[in-house]
């Protein structure tokens, strides 16, 4: 079935063998996608060279030049840098993992594929540019509300100067004027709030507080250190030194979290600015507070996205490897700390996955993701690479046999079986495990490369069980 939402989506394939274009260029042009197709490098440079495209599937082995020589070329031009690029091999060694993603590579497939998982995974791939879009265009959108807001700040600030001159010849006309400001500052939505630079005590504060706060105008007035004492007790600090920096710069703004009354934690944005006399003095400081608790939800869950599986929610790829480099410079550091990395890969899982259906073999990742979990302690890192291999960060453990306990405790549990859709499912998985305790490692890439290395010395001596690599 044709999916109307991929019909603007471009897709290069990149592979010396016409089978493999054939099967991917029929399967995606059913799926909506515009695709071109290229045998070697130079094909594909004059095609990228007449139109761009918004994906990049790439073979790695092919007669001229290599995907990986391709891809830097690509990253290295400024016309094809940011367009993600999707390995497709028959490499499976993690040596040719990491380089694909050294390159610029956004994943890695191995052939012989899954239609879906392809799909699947570019789907994420423009799940993702989609997410980087509405992230600029929200930060546009912000920009241009602080704009106005600003702009809106200002034109009632001149406007109150101006009726204030006034007020000598017009008592009147400057009491009406004072009424009209007081209608426009009550109907913002946004704090405007004005105070001593000396001792900070409110000269003014708009009816929004109540809003964004939760509190009364009047219990700020009467209390003149409550705008300290709703600010989160992590960010008190950053606010509280914000207000020599407004002292030495004339304007600033900052980004904190405030607690409600009713408990509940709101981000606001604080923009402020020093008001001085005729004499360049400071008189005030005028600032204006928008609430963007929406905005930041919106930033957290993309960047919570990023870093996870969509599949299982566990740690991705990206987000294990940043993990295992900080424990590599922690064990650098620190004579005493070591950790163990376990690379775990289901044994026969393609066969579960082929003979059930892919639901069933969806609902068995989930379920080892759990069992994992569960296997774990709080300060553990699991995660999911791709396909059926899990990898877990043992931080701080004494020895290896921490690690061996961890490895025989998930044997122990996967010898029950899962109950998936009503049927019985019984999976076992083969396990390789590296510790390390100073400078044996200087990155992650090297550390899987042993561990998976040590999990296929496993899986060769049978399966179900693991091996520990010295």
């Amino acid at each position: 079935m044709n999916s109307n939402n991929n019909n603007q989506k471009n897709i290069l394939i990149i592979d010396d063998i016409p089978e493999n274009l054939r099967i991917l260029y029929q399967t995606l042009t059913k799926r909506g996608y515009r695709v071109a197709c290229a045998k070697n490098a130079l094909m594909a440079e004059i095609k990228l060279h007449n139109s761009l495209p918004d994906l990049i599937l790439l073979d790695i082995k092919m007669p001229d030049i290599d995907g990986y020589e391709l891809c830097k070329r690509l990253k290295a031009d400024d016309r094809t840098r940011e367009i993600p690029v999707i390995f497709l091999s028959a490499l499976d060694d993690v040596f040719d993992k990491v380089k694909a993603f050294e390159v610029g590579g956004v994943d890695y497939i191995t052939k012989p594929f899954q239609l879906q998982e392809l799909l699947a995974r570019i789907n994420n791939q423009f799940a993702l540019q989609t997410a980087k879009a509405q992230i600029q265009q929200l930060n546009a959108q912000l920009e241009e509300k602080v704009r106005q807001r600003t702009a809106e700040l200002e034109e009632a600030n001149q406007q109150l100067k101006r009726e204030i001159r006034d007020r000598i010849l017009a008592q009147m006309l400057a009491k009406q004027s004072q009424e009209k400001l007081e209608s426009i500052l009550n109907s913002m939505q946004e704090v405007v709030w004005s105070a001593d630079p000396k001792t900070l005590k409110l000269f003014y504060l708009n009816p929004a507080a109540q809003k964004v706060y939760g509190r009364s105008v009047d219990e700020f007035l009467n209390n003149p250190n409550l705008w300290l004492e709703v600010v989160y007790s992590e960010d008190r600090d950053l606010v509280e030194r914000s207000v020599t920096t407004l002292l030495s710069s004339g304007s600033m703004e900052l980004e904190y979290r405030v607690v409600r009354s009713d408990g509940e934690i709101r981000w606001v944005s604080d923009r402020r600015q020093l008001i001085y006399d005729d004499s360049g003095l400071p008189t005030r400081i005028d600032g204006i507070i928008d609430d963007i608790t929406d905005r930041k939800q919106v930033e957290q869950k993309l960047i919570h996205d990023a870093l996870h599986d969509s599949l299982t929610s566990l740690a991705n790829r990206t987000l294990f490897t940043d993990r295992v480099e900080m424990a590599i410079k922690r064990a650098q550091r620190q004579e005493h700390y070591s950790f163990a990395v376990l690379f775990i890969d289901l044994d026969r899982f393609k066969t579960i996955n082929d003979t059930l259906g892919h639901s069933i073999g969806d609902r068995l990742l989930i379920a080892i993701a759990n069992l994992l979990k569960g296997c774990l302690r709080a300060n553990d890192t699991v995660a999911r690479l791709g396909g059926d291999e899990f990898t877990i960060l043992l931080d701080g453990i004494q020895d290896i046999t921490d690690a061996i306990k961890i490895a025989e405790r998930i044997q122990t549990e996967l010898q029950s079986p899962f109950h998936l859709e009503g049927r019985i499912v019984f999976s076992s998985a083969s396990i390789g495990i590296i510790t390390c305790s100073g400078k044996e490692y200087t990155s992650s890439s090297e550390l899987l490369r042993d561990a998976d290395l040590a999990m296929y010395r496993a899986k060769n001596k049978g399966k179900a069980r693991y091996e520990v690599l010295n």
